[in-house]
């Protein structure tokens, strides 16, 4: 049993034309929201906190193709047990990415 669910990630300041993410940081901050997704992802649906990535239950993280000239990754999040769909279920989709966005933007100061 899997259910992939696909979230888009799009990189942008928002202070002003975005056409450009370097290399070095942009890997870095590839590496800091997979990290944050697991993590934060592991808090809503199991109602646990881990410190590391690998002690997340009931579902898997992968990098799906993103779209030629873009800066928005697709990242699929596959839940593969009955108890962890059924938690993301309760939660709804909607939910799930509110709570993501409280997470990510406190993170940079939103």
């Amino acid at each position: 049993m899997n259910k992939e669910i696909i979230i888009k990630l799009t990189y942008d300041s928002g202070l002003q034309s975005f056409d450009e993410l370097d290399f070095y940081h942009g890997t870095k901050s590839l590496a800091a929201i997979s990290e944050g997704f697991i993590i934060a992802t592991n808090a809503a649906l199991n109602h646990e906190l881990i410190s590391r990535t690998p002690a997340a239950k009931g579902f898997r993280t992968a990098l799906r193709k993103n779209y030629k000239g873009s800066y928005i990754q697709s990242i699929a999040l596959i839940i593969q047990e009955t108890s962890t769909l059924s938690a993301f279920e309760k939660l709804s989709f909607e939910g799930y990415t509110d709570f993501l966005k409280i997470i990510f933007g406190a993170a940079v100061g939103k």
